[in-house]
């Protein structure tokens, strides 16, 4: 039997284990069983490897540090996000130690 070196094969179970996937995309496997009697059958797997390439990140960088007069208003906007894999995405803000003065909107 000859297998890529991501597949392996185990004929008590009867399973096909892929391990150690770093490529995403759609992949077929035909499987063809034979009997010495010389009856055979096929089957064709798809497989799709969808994976994630890390989280979403800022597009920008945020001041560490903001300086607001009393009385004035301080509005921050985010710089874009962006996903690799295309995923959406949760922003949370935590403004516990500032939420007598703070307040945060989405949007």
């Amino acid at each position: 039997m000859s297998l890529p070196p991501q597949l392996s094969f185990d004929a008590k179970a009867p399973t096909i284990r892929l391990d150690q996937v770093s490529n995403k995309g759609r992949y077929q496997v035909t499987i063809n069983g034979s009997l010495p009697t010389g009856q055979s059958s096929t089957a064709t797997l798809t497989i799709l490897i969808a994976g994630n390439f890390g989280p979403p990140e800022f597009q920008g960088q945020l001041k560490s540090k903001y300086m607001v007069q009393q009385g004035e208003s301080l509005v921050v906007p985010l710089p874009p996000i962006f996903d690799l894999d295309g995923d959406s995405y949760d922003i949370f803000v935590d403004i516990s130690f500032a939420k007598d003065f703070s307040i945060y909107e989405a949007g």
